[in-house]
């Protein structure tokens, strides 16, 4: 079971001195992306920022451990996803604080999208990834409020093409528009995630005593 699905209440819950704990090791687990998750995993990245930036005023030496955050995630809401890319932003650019993400199951949805905010992207052998059309939920069917989303939904669509071009260094943003939002979901394997440029490493699969594992490769992506 995914730590952050369980509450602090539960008699097996991860409670918060085991969160603290995780949290001094750099290290954090994405499950489903909620506003309170969010909301933890900022004033997580931030404190130890800011922790790390007084030591460096200090001592002169700079910590190099990268911040660990290992996705098991389904996706979630789109608002909190984009507040959780803009702390990474931040603190990589205010800090120098280096932020790695692993995928040890799923990168679905927001997660994907997320994942591409790290400086470095790892997948596990035997994960996946999503990638579709964010979906904006909409509450009231007045014209005027539909145009609004309309508008915030064009925009997100453009911005995303825009961060998946140049994060990716493969094809431009009008191709990563159509790859995006031509089919209503695209499940991805970590061989096709390399290929096209949404991660920057693939690890082997081993057994003790019984060499590689490693998966047979899937035929790179050719478009459609």
């Amino acid at each position: 079971m995914d730590p952050d699905e369980l509450s602090a209440g539960s008699s097996l819950g991860f409670d918060p001195v085991r969160r603290d704990a995780l949290d001094k090791l750099y290290t954090f687990f994405l499950g489903p992306i909620t506003h309170d998750e969010a909301e933890r995993l900022n004033k997580t990245l931030y404190s130890l920022a800011e922790q790390r930036h007084q030591q460096f005023q200090q001592t002169g030496r700079l910590e190099k451990t990268p911040f660990t955050i290992f996705i098991n995630s389904p996706g979630g809401d789109v608002d909190a996803g984009l507040a959780v890319m803009n702390m990474i932003f931040r603190i990589q650019r205010e800090y120098g604080f280096q932020v790695q993400m692993v995928v040890l199951g799923t990168a679905y949805s927001m997660a994907a999208i997320i994942l591409q905010s790290a400086s470095r992207r790892i997948m596990e052998p035997f994960s996946t990834m999503l990638v579709h059309a964010p979906k904006w939920a909409i509450a009231a069917s007045e014209n005027v409020i539909f145009k609004d989303y309309e508008k915030l939904a064009e925009g997100q669509r453009r911005t995303l093409a825009h961060f998946f071009a140049q994060r990716s260094g493969k094809r431009d943003a009008a191709w990563w528009e159509e790859f995006l939002y031509s089919r209503e979901e695209r499940f991805l394997f970590p061989s096709e995630c390399l290929d096209l440029g949404l991660i920057d490493e693939v690890r082997p699969a081993f057994v003790l005593d019984r060499g590689d594992l490693t998966p047979p490769p899937i035929a790179p992506f050719k478009g459609g």
